[in-house]
């Protein structure tokens, strides 16, 4: 049991193999893992000024509140998954420059019982709050989806864009229940895909 949660030891064979190669320097996807350190940056770059002072309300209607829930869940992935999801959030940035669409990823666990969603958004910023709000939106057919208890979402501009500016969103609590939004997150998001790491 890990932070009171059980574990299968298979659980952690893929993710010790991915750790070898990371200390062994043969990782081929080793900077990936950057662009989540990266977030984790920006995120409390937002939230503390410069003098370390930090104007954190713990209020959940507080935009700080949710970028140190972010933070502090990201913060908490394994290097192992922080390659794989810079590696995802890198592919999804690339497909919105190249179409001009918005594109996302989606991964969620049982175990821990939280969902992670990358956004990648071609809106300008003047089109920003509505970019936010979305994302907001998303997180809850996302938890509804996989039926978690804790929705955690960034969103972005896509690789290339001018500037760099990220929007984020944490839902905390019982997952929805109404047949309507299940269905459509059901459709939205359409099936649950594959591991993050095979």
């Amino acid at each position: 049991m890990v932070d009171g949660i059980d574990y299968d030891p298979r659980d952690f064979i893929t993710y010790a193999e991915q750790l070898q190669r990371i200390v062994r320097g043969t990782h081929p996807d080793f900077s990936m893992g950057r662009v989540i350190d990266i977030i984790i940056q920006k995120t409390l770059e937002l939230v503390y000024d410069v003098s370390g002072d930090s104007p954190i309300d713990l209020d959940p209607s507080n935009e700080d509140w949710h970028r140190i829930r972010v933070a502090e869940a990201f913060g908490r992935i394994p290097r192992a998954r922080r390659i794989a999801l810079g590696r995802e959030f890198l592919r999804i940035a690339e497909e919105a420059r190249d179409c001009g669409e918005q594109r996302f990823h989606l991964t969620h666990s049982k175990k821990r019982s939280d969902c992670l969603l990358l956004v990648a958004d071609p809106r300008p910023f003047s089109q920003r709050s509505e970019r936010a709000a979305e994302l907001k939106a998303m997180l809850q057919l996302a938890q509804a989806r996989h039926q978690v208890s804790r929705a955690v979402g960034v969103a972005t501009e896509p690789a290339g864009q001018m500037g760099s500016s990220y929007d984020m969103a944490v839902i905390e609590g019982a997952p929805p229940s109404d047949r309507r939004l299940l269905d459509l997150a059901a459709e939205y998001f359409g099936e649950p895909g594959r591991p993050l790491i095979p």
